[in-house]
């Protein structure tokens, strides 16, 4: 039933207590089989492989790649079973071979700093007709803060984003503002006045996941009247954006 285990040795720094993995799960057996007897999997283990199956079953008592909107899912791992903010759907899929799959979701789990063995495992259950895949990315061992290493996979949500706001003024110049919280680090700020870009930044891997955006503007550099700045943000989830009409 095309059974695949891989184990991903690795040692985690000093201070580091949260591990966590990057997932979106596609299958061809979306729309056809959900809630049938045919039920592939994925899988994703700390230092023990011990899931097994029963019936059209997945029992995964150390799983921690399972839906957190499901308590009652006892480590059910992610598949075209999966409901809620978790659920395949084929908007999921688009641009890829596959008919149905979930959103990006981030799993974590408690670690301690030191060697550990990740186990990531995929399989069919009950039939080996209909392929499926779960893609990986950004596996990091990090110290989180008390309370934000979450057991389970939960969707990556785009950038929140303040209200844009004057913040200060000048006899030359004038600074517009805003602010920005993320679940996973920013890839790209993207802010334009009138449709001309005014600032692009990459962010990269050192930056914070709360960030203040500020746009000075030259009094003398637009011409007099009406303006309109948008602000665009995005991390792995997709792209916010925010607009601020003002007059100079």
């Amino acid at each position: 039933q095309d059974v695949t285990v891989v184990r991903i040795d690795f040692t985690s720094a000093p201070g580091t207590n949260c591990l966590s993995l990057d997932t979106r799960f596609m299958s061809e057996e979306y729309p056809e089989f959900p809630g049938k007897i045919y039920n592939d999997g994925f899988i994703a283990e700390l230092d023990i492989n011990d899931w097994t199956t029963l019936n059209s079953s997945i029992l995964g008592p150390h799983n921690f790649a399972f839906r957190v909107d499901a308590p009652a899912s006892n480590g059910e791992p992610l598949n075209v079973r999966t409901t809620g903010d978790a659920s395949a759907s084929a908007s999921n899929a688009q641009g890829t071979f596959f008919d149905g799959g979930t959103p990006l979701l981030r799993s974590q789990t408690t670690m301690s700093p030191g060697s550990h063995s990740l186990y990531v495992s995929i399989l069919d259950q009950g039939d080996g007709n209909f392929d499926s895949v779960v893609m990986l990315d950004r596996l990091t061992a990090w110290p989180a803060p008390r309370r934000k290493c979450g057991l389970g996979a939960s969707p990556l949500v785009r950038p929140t984003l303040t209200r844009p706001a004057l913040v200060t003024r000048s006899s030359t110049t004038r600074t517009y503002g805003l602010s920005v919280q993320s679940e996973s680090r920013l890839k790209r700020v993207v802010v334009k006045i009138d449709g001309r870009a005014v600032r692009v930044r990459p962010f990269f891997s050192s930056d914070n996941r709360e960030v203040r955006i500020l746009v000075p503007v030259a009094n003398d550099g637009l011409s007099r009247g009406r303006h309109t700045m948008t602000f665009d943000v995005a991390n792995r989830a997709g792209t916010s954006s925010a607009r601020l009409e003002f007059t100079n």
